[in-house]
């Protein structure tokens, strides 16, 4: 007799259902066919035929409970005929079960602890109670956004999240998908989250998942392995569709410079104020209107930035061309503003009009630019706050220890001022020679990854940080002596365009 058995989904806590994956996204994965036939076969199956999560497998009714609660079995058609037809026959040589992970492998709590990244998604977790389920059984794929992407969220969305653990939960979700999904296995299209809505994918030259409809969040760091699934490393939190209107309209009247032109966007309270900044704007590009896109909107008198500010930020306009390379004023409670690609002059320069219009110098950001004289010095100054002090590791691993990670506080604090949008710093790993040479490349890759991680952490631009190793190739002293290993045993910069 045949028959169908399929088992009862996994639930979100505060969330009531959780989707399957939508068809077409998910590429068919052989290592989870090839896990659970080995699963099957392990728990009693005389033979086991899986596509994706569903299979089909010829058992005796004593082992079908078992081989429906193997882990990743969602529907299982049943032969039991078959059993009886293979009584008495020889035994037939099964295929091995597949290995598993090893019991010491964490879980996706654990890996995210371990990452020492997330500590904000592991506290909303834990906020929510959904940390219980990616303690679970598994498998998930987990869309991990770090400290630095929540830090990105609007605070007034944030703290919304934060008093109520029902949307909260629902964002979490948002970021969760059944199953060990492999960055491999991501196609274009769309992926359907546990907490039921869909994420539009984009794989072109990397992995993008659209954020909140305006802006991508890009997977960092892909295929992180855990004990009951995988963990994307992502760099802005996914805002399920259904709460996008929580995020409160922008309401400061913001002025942007791209090097030529302007963009005004926001709301202003009249039609005069509108006015001011058109004119502002276009009087800076020498009065060529074509050079200035007008997208404001009007809000109710009391809601949008008041005459004062309209005009301390119109005065401002004039000074940024042939200053910066970028330029943003924004006025809303107060006026800030930041320009990026400026020499050491028009800074100057920028700072006086800024201080002249009333401005806070808290409130004002201006990065440097970096050419390639300023690139050399930037490698030099980097790499001699590591002359004395190497960056260092716990024995054999990737972990930071206590020292090093107050010298990276330093090195962040050095790389502060500076512009990073056009240059790239490159985070060389480096080991001795003792020991497996494949196994010595892995670890140069993995200590250079965490000190790249950690200067995101200390607000370095991510997409300014490559990170290499080399193993034991580049030497910089024989691997005769201790002395020599712990030289040859380093992290080294280089900058460039």
């Amino acid at each position: 007799m045949r028959y169908d058995v399929e088992r009862k989904p996994r639930r979100w806590p505060v969330l009531l259902a959780a989707l399957p994956l939508v068809a077409g996204v998910i590429e068919t994965n052989g290592r989870i066919e090839d896990d659970l036939e080995g699963r099957a076969l392990a728990a009693g199956a005389l033979s086991a035929d899986f596509s994706a999560q569903d299979g089909e497998v010829c058992a005796p009714a004593d082992v079908v409970d078992e081989i429906r609660d193997v882990t990743g079995v969602v529907k299982l058609s049943v032969d039991d005929d078959c059993a009886a037809e293979e009584a008495g026959a020889a035994p037939a040589t099964t295929a091995a079960p597949a290995t598993t992970q090893a019991p010491s492998e964490p879980d996706i709590v654990g890996t995210l602890d371990a990452a020492a990244t997330f500590t904000t998604l592991l506290e909303l977790a834990g906020a929510a109670g959904v940390d219980q389920v990616l303690r679970g059984e598994g498998p998930l794929t987990l869309f991990a956004p770090t400290d630095a992407a929540f830090a990105e969220l609007d605070p007034a969305l944030l703290e919304t999240l934060g008093a109520d653990t029902q949307l909260l939960a629902a964002v979490l979700s948002h970021h969760a998908v059944d199953g060990a999904v492999a960055s491999t296995d991501l196609s274009t299209g769309t992926i359907t989250t546990l907490g039921g809505e869909d994420v539009d994918i984009e794989v072109d030259g990397g992995v993008f998942l659209d954020a909140d409809g305006t802006d991508r969040a890009e997977v960092t760091a892909p295929d992180q392995a855990a004990a009951n699934g995988i963990v994307h490393t992502i760099d802005r939190v996914l805002v399920p569709p259904s709460l996008r209107a929580l995020a409160p309209a922008d309401l400061d009247a913001v002025v942007e410079f791209d090097g030529s032109g302007y963009r005004l966007t926001g709301t202003v309270e009249t039609d005069e104020q509108r006015g001011r900044l058109v004119v502002a704007a276009t009087e800076a590009t020498g009065g060529d209107e074509g050079l200035v896109v007008d997208e404001l909107v009007f809000a109710d008198a009391g809601e949008a930035p008041g005459d004062e500010l309209i005009d301390r930020l119109a005065g401002l306009l004039g000074s940024w061309p042939g200053a910066a390379t970028t330029a943003t004023a924004r006025a809303g409670d107060r006026l800030t503003f930041s320009a990026s690609g400026v020499d050491e002059a028009a800074r100057d320069a920028l700072l006086a009009a800024a201080l002249d219009a009333g401005m806070a110098e808290d409130d004002i950001a201006l990065l440097l630019a970096v050419d390639d004289e300023g690139a050399v010095a930037i490698t030099d100054d980097l790499n001699a706050l590591f002359v004395e002090r190497t960056i260092e590791f716990e024995t054999g691993s990737d972990v930071l220890v206590a020292d090093s990670l107050a010298q990276l506080d330093e090195a962040g604090e050095l790389l502060a001022p500076f512009d990073l949008s056009a240059i790239v710093i490159t985070i060389e790993g480096h080991t001795d020679a003792d020991g497996d040479p494949a196994e010595n490349q892995r670890l140069s890759e993995r200590r250079a990854d965490a000190v790249r991680l950690a200067l995101v952490e200390r607000g370095v631009a991510e997409e300014s940080l490559v990170a290499v190793g080399f193993g034991a190739e580049q030497p910089i002293a024989p691997n005769d002596t201790d002395e020599n290993k712990a030289r040859n045993r380093r992290v080294t910069f280089t900058v460039g365009q």
